[in-house]
């Protein structure tokens, strides 16, 4: 299995976390900087769509005190 935290490519500070694996799907919750701002929302993603963005460099793993910064 992958590490439970990822950061997506973009302009933007966002990242990804998996919250439950329920096997076909993962429920991953969406962390987003912007303006100064943390913006959280969860959304269940097919494993084929999380497969292919960890091969095509989408998503990228992440530490956690990345994240827990944005928070701060």
């Amino acid at each position: 299995m992958h590490s439970d935290f990822f950061r997506v490519k973009g302009a933007h500070p966002v990242y990804a976390e998996i919250v439950r694996d329920a096997g076909d799907s993962l429920l991953m919750r969406i962390l987003k900087y912007l303006e100064g701002d943390v913006y959280e929302e969860e959304s269940w993603i097919s494993r084929d769509l999380f497969e292919t963005c960890m091969r095509t460099g989408y998503l990228s793993p992440a530490e956690r005190p990345e994240i827990e910064r944005l928070r701060a």
